[in-house]
């Protein structure tokens, strides 16, 4: 344990010389431990002081485990790094320290070395406190957990809004086109119904019976056609029908305001 004393001093005045690297030392925006193979730290910057004390007290012959226990930190991952003699292998560790409003996390860089010339291992820890950095990226993180979900109802949205505007689009040319057929349709059509109508009242005993039957279906079918040329002219909405061969064509009935009697 002597031994182990002198070694730990000989580090402490090895970190202390040259001022320029004690001064960055103690001064870079981590906090810096060096720890003997006990846990017992040898050199503290100032702001791993500030992280796991009070700031104002050198933690130097502290224990490091014993700090984080009596602030209530589990210790289980750290102690397993610290006591593997044989690994020199760096490895980073995030320690929750219990606050009692929240909890602090820090984050813990190991990097095992040999202290010549007894080839102690000690390990020299950098310390950073993610504790922002943690609320930021589960933020991130829940973000894009839900980014795909979020992507998935803009989409469907976007293709709502499209199918109206189809639709839409659809519609004015559907009734700017009936309406043009229908006016053109109009006046032929008239002129076929009165021409039907007279001979049906004046020539309709002059003809024999299979002429007036023809001359009663003429007449029948341009009124139908009057009444179809009728809802052309009102047409409101794009609805479509079965047809043939998988094809719709447009269903006149249901797209009109003049519904089937």
């Amino acid at each position: 344990m002597a031994e182990e004393q002198n070694v730990s001093h000989s580090a402490s005045v090895e970190l202390d010389d040259p001022p320029l690297l004690q001064a960055i030392l103690q001064h870079a925006p981590y906090g810096i431990l060096d720890i003997n193979p006990q846990g017992t730290i040898v050199f503290s910057n100032h702001l791993a002081e500030f992280l796991l004390g009070n700031g104002m007290t050198s933690l130097v012959d502290d224990n490091l485990l014993n700090i984080l226990q009596k602030r209530h930190a589990d210790t289980k991952s750290l102690v397993q790094t610290i006591t593997a003699e044989s690994s020199l292998k760096s490895q980073r560790i995030t320690v929750i320290v219990p606050e009692d409003d929240d909890a602090v996390s820090l984050s813990f860089i190991l990097i095992p070395y040999r202290m010549p010339p007894s080839g102690n291992r000690h390990i020299s820890i950098f310390i950073e406190d993610l504790t922002g950095k943690t609320a930021l990226s589960d933020a991130i993180q829940f973000y894009t957990d839900n980014l795909e979900s979020l992507v998935e109802s803009k989409t469907r949205e976007i293709k709502e809004i499209q199918a109206k505007l189809i639709t839409a689009e659809r519609t004015a040319a559907m009734v700017s086109t009936a309406g043009g057929i229908a006016h053109e349709l109009r006046q032929p059509l008239t002129a076929i119904i009165g021409a039907a109508e007279l001979l049906h009242d004046h020539a309709l005993e002059n003809l024999e019976e299979a002429m007036q039957k023809k001359l009663s279906i003429i007449h029948q079918q341009s009124l139908r056609m009057a009444e179809i040329i009728k809802k052309m002219e009102q047409l409101v909405e794009y609805q479509t029908r079965e047809y043939i061969r998988g094809t719709r064509i447009l269903d006149i009935d249901e797209s009109s305001i003049v519904k089937r009697p």
